[in-house]
């Protein structure tokens, strides 16, 4: 009995709060209802998530929904909304410059009725639904005076005179209200990329797939092979996808087959966290040999649009336009050593324990030549391997006939990469067919790919001419080291065209060289310079010869002869050495050949003498070309032979 008793008083309570929740409800809604338009409807605006525009006054009726942030146009096709037309939508609703309001009840007791507000029916019915409850707005005529509107309430009480610009938002085009990008999923979040196509000359043939995906380097192909792309071309590819704009949407009435998209010649798709799309690319909207726009849809949305023809035209090459065109990368591996071959001969280059390169050729009668390579060519060399790039993707499958004909079988180059850990040697070549020497094509042992590179850039970073990566530093004299005298004699005469002695222990120059005028003075300072650090442009023979022989078979004697008498440190001022130099006239502007006995080299000089050897010695003949006439041209050096004991791996 109890217990019944309690069961009927929790049943009473309930009712009892039950009723005055109705009662404060129906309290607060009349309050509403006596307030403003914006108070009634705020809630349902900033929580709306469904939007529905009907009436005669639209063309079209058109059903906005939201998922998250985005707006979606359900109706009449779906697609993507443009976020700032449903913005504008929702700001004029949320905050309607209301002009006045009158209650039904008031039109009624004037003997008007809600038509002749245009309300009865309503040009515009608005529902928004939002927080599991819906508001209806009726929009009716224009207003007599001013640029206002009759808007009938949400709970039909209340006639409410609010601005015109209302109108403007919710009777705006469908094409405005469509988003008119045509991707949505954002660059950051794409992580592959698909393109499919078929040609169009022969829409019988399999459509050709390529599919790139992105990894912690960078981006790869996975399909129609297995290869590196280029990252920032890969990028930009998606970066120029996701900024595709429709150029016009297409009504659904006219013929679908004239818009190719029940087979579409092209597809495109991008792959994203979880989700992908994919767009259709049909016919020419307007046919022509170069057509400017595409028939486009998103597959499974029934809106058909146009695109520009240009970024989709491009995609038709994608396995050649996005594939990396550099094919050696070994950055992060020092260098041990580099071997250069050919048929006929071989350099080698080798790190040394201690510091810097040695180049090593090999005579007729295999004798070894060691010599100082120089660290800026070696440095130049390997900058050189690694930035080789394809001009065109020859051969991804060659057959042993393809590289026969080709001429691996005996390439023009062979490049063998060491290095100083365990990390396999890289092996390039580089060959050309029998029948043409214009083209030049490359592989390595790291892959079956075979590249067409640039003949003539290829081949002058990889001469074989061990001369090239000799060191152009002769010699440094040590800084103690004083220069005691220097003379040039000329050999035709024999006479001294110039002879300086320091005459003080500190072997300083400025006091002696006061009287000479200021060229000639600075002159021999530069001459000076170069005695203590003897660089040369380049290295044309590793003898001292006789004579300088040209191209054309004629010889030029050496007309200069430089002595320069040195106190080497260590020592009392007997101590000496005494360096002598050979010069050629100038030969042109930048040409003088020098000799060496000392350091067995026949070289050309550095700009810097040359101009310095021109203003100490008078009379000195002016270049050839400042007259007109030609300029001689040295003998090119005969490649060495290739060492019969050289590693030919």
């Amino acid at each position: 009995m109890r217990f019944t008793t309690t069961i009927l008083l929790l049943l009473l309570n309930l009712a009892t709060f039950g009723l005055i929740f109705l009662l404060q409800d129906d309290q607060t809604i009349s309050s509403r209802d006596s307030k403003g338009l914006s108070s009634q409807i705020s809630r349902q605006i900033i929580e709306a998530n469904r939007i529905e525009i009907s009436g005669p006054g639209l063309k079209t009726p058109r059903t906005l929904t939201r998922d998250g942030s985005d707006w979606t146009l359900e109706s009449p096709n779906k697609w993507s909304a443009n976020y700032f037309a449903v913005n504008r939508i929702l700001n004029q609703l949320q905050f309607l410059e209301e002009q006045v309001a009158f209650s039904v009840d008031e039109i009624k007791s004037t003997g008007q009725s809600l038509d002749d507000y245009g309300l009865e029916d309503p040009s515009i019915l608005l529902r928004v639904t939002g927080a599991n409850r819906s508001i209806e707005l009726k929009i009716g005529s224009k207003t007599e005076i001013g640029s206002n509107v009759y808007i009938l309430g949400p709970r039909g009480k209340y006639v409410h005179v609010v601005s015109n610009e209302l109108i403007s938002s919710l009777l705006v085009g469908l094409d405005e209200l469509r988003n008119r990008k045509v991707f949505d999923i954002p660059v950051f979040e794409v992580e592959a990329l698909g393109v499919q196509h078929v040609n169009p000359d022969n829409p019988s043939e399999k459509a050709f797939k390529v599919l790139l995906r992105r990894n912690n380097d960078g981006w790869r192909f996975e399909s129609p092979l297995s290869a590196e792309a280029d990252a920032a071309l890969v990028s930009d590819t998606i970066s120029s996808l996701a900024l595709i704009k429709i150029d016009r949407f297409i009504p659904d009435t006219g013929d679908p087959l004239r818009r190719g998209l029940n087979s579409p010649f092209m597809k495109i798709t991008l792959y994203g966290n979880k989700r992908q799309q994919t767009l259709l690319i049909g016919n020419p909207y307007q046919p022509s040999e170069e057509p400017e726009y595409y028939y486009a849809k998103i597959e499974n949305y029934p809106t058909v649009f146009t695109v520009s023809a240009e970024p989709f035209d491009q995609l038709r090459v994608a396995q050649q336009s996005l594939r990396e065109r550099k094919f050696i990368d070994f950055q992060n591996k020092p260098v041990s050593a580099i071997n250069i071959r050919s048929e006929e001969m071989e350099i080698r280059l080798r790190k040394l324990e201690t510091s810097g390169w040695q180049v090593i050729k090999s005579n007729r009668e295999n004798q070894v030549t060691p010599h100082r390579a120089s660290p800026a060519v070696l440095q130049k060399l390997i900058a050189d391997i690694q930035s080789m790039r394809a001009i065109q993707f020859a051969y991804d499958s060659p057959t042993t006939a393809d590289l026969s004909r080709l001429g691996f079988d005996k390439p023009t180059r062979t490049l063998q990469i060491e290095f100083q850990e365990d990390a396999p040697e890289i092996i390039l070549q580089l060959a050309h067919p029998e029948e043409n020497e214009e083209k030049l094509y490359a592989k390595t042992n790291q892959s079956e790919y075979i590249y067409e590179i640039n003949r003539f850039t290829s081949l002058s970073c990889f001469p074989l001419n061990p001369l090239y990566y000799r060191n152009r530093l002769l010699e440094i004299l040590p800084q103690a080291a004083l220069i005691e005298s220097i003379e040039i004699i000329d050999q035709d005469s024999g006479e001294s065209i110039i002879q300086l002695i320091s005459g003080n222990e500190n072997s300083s120059w400025e006091p002696l060289l006061e009287k000479q005028p200021l060229e000639r003075k600075n002159a021999i300072l530069t001459l000076l310079d170069w005695v203590r650090e003897a660089r040369v442009e380049s290295h044309l023979a590793d003898q001292f010869p006789e004579v300088y022989s040209t191209e054309d078979g004629d010889t030029v004697p050496w007309a200069y002869q430089l002595n320069v008498e040195i106190i080497l440190p260590g020592g009392d001022r007997t101590n000496k050495e005494t360096h002598t130099y050979y010069f050629t006239e100038r030969l042109s502007g930048t040409s003088q050949p020098g000799a060496s006995v000392r350091h067995k080299s026949l070289f050309n000089s550095p700009i810097q003498l040359i101009e310095a050897l021109a203003a100490i010695v008078p009379d000195e003949p002016a270049p050839p070309e400042v007259d007109g006439q030609p300029v001689p041209d040295s003998i090119p050096l005969a490649p060495l032979p290739r060492p019969e004991n050289s590693p030919t791996k």
